[in-house]
């Protein structure tokens, strides 16, 4: 996991660089700055997971970084670092999400090293279980796309369950942030067969013979062309033999 240290203070910085081995323990001492400015500039331009931070900065101290670092929603940890004498500002570090803190006249490498493992500990649980919890959000997905898709094609053949049928379309549209659906024409050619598939960021995904199918994806205003790209992303990008284009605007179930 990569590391970020936050100090004002040149002999800080090169203690916690020195102080131990970052690579034995499963780190990597990504980087420093010498203020918040500096520190959230580059968490833009790097990946970093553990932020070790100082709190009385110039330009902006440890809480106002900590505190932008919350509000950007990223999944960073945070570690303060803090003088015997700072106790209400890492009262105040803790409130705002920061893991623990470490008091620099008594900065042991084995206490560091103790602290960060725990840290890292939680930071993996906290990602997998977002992990988790999108791999479920697809496959949820994937099922009420497969279950649209059958109940268009049933109706598609026999005419039958109208009424229901443009009620859930509605709903669908409504849920996916949409105003409409662009229609696309998806042809793959002999060579790669689309039955099956799980199309990402459809509604529905209609079979119209073995190698072509017409996706039905939601579209804010009815940017078509934005939609396209998000489909061609999905599949396949480098297949001579496909042809995507797009259809009509699909505001009601006549449209299909």
């Amino acid at each position: 996991m990569n590391v970020l240290v936050v100090d004002d203070e040149p002999i800080i910085r090169l203690g916690l660089r020195q102080l131990v081995d970052w690579e034995k323990h499963g780190f990597t001492y990504a980087g420093e700055a010498e203020d918040g400015v500096e520190a959230y500039e580059l968490l833009d331009a790097q990946q970093i997971d553990i932020v070790i931070t100082d709190l009385i900065m110039p330009r902006m101290d440890g809480l106002a970084l900590i505190r932008k670092i919350r509000e950007n929603s990223r999944t960073i940890s945070t570690v303060v670092l803090s003088c015997i004498d700072d106790f209400a500002y890492v009262k105040e570090a803790m409130k705002l999400g920061a893991k623990d803190y470490i008091l620099k006249p008594t900065m042991e490498p084995e206490s560091l090293i103790d602290i960060l493992l725990g840290v890292k500990r939680e930071l993996e649980i906290q990602r997998n279980e977002r992990k988790e919890i999108h791999m479920r959000e697809l496959e949820l997905a994937s099922t009420l796309q497969m279950q649209l898709s059958n109940r268009l094609q049933a109706y598609l053949q026999t005419g039958a369950g109208e009424a229901d049928l443009e009620e859930e379309l509605q709903a669908a549209i409504v849920k996916s942030g949409a105003s409409s659906l662009v229609s696309l024409l998806l042809h793959t050619g002999p060579s790669t067969a689309a039955a099956g598939w799980r199309w990402t960021n459809c509604l529905a995904a209609l079979p119209l013979a073995a190698d072509s199918v017409l996706l039905l994806v939601p579209a804010a205003a009815t940017d078509a062309a934005a939609a396209l790209v998000r489909a061609a992303e999905v599949r396949l990008a480098q297949a001579p033999d496909w042809f995507i284009g797009a259809g009509v605007e699909i505001r009601r179930l006549g449209d299909v």
